[in-house]
């Protein structure tokens, strides 16, 4: 996760969830989730759903919202 991204990016989320990311990675993320309220809560979504699904019902929900 670079600093320059406005928000944390699915991947990041992917990545943290399979606990896929380095020990500093992790700790930007966290910060970032505390600085954004809206995301931290993206985060607990993601925790409730099969990692599997993820992607897919991102997918989904990008083609509603078109």
């Amino acid at each position: 996760m670079t600093r320059e991204k406005l928000h944390i990016s699915e991947e990041d989320f992917r990545r943290y969830l399979k606990n896929e990311m380095t020990e500093n990675e992790r700790n930007t993320f966290e910060k970032e989730l505390q600085k954004n309220p809206f995301e931290a809560e993206a985060l607990e979504g993601f925790e409730a759903v099969p990692s599997a699904n993820i992607k897919n019902n991102l997918a989904e929900l990008k083609e509603k919202i078109h």
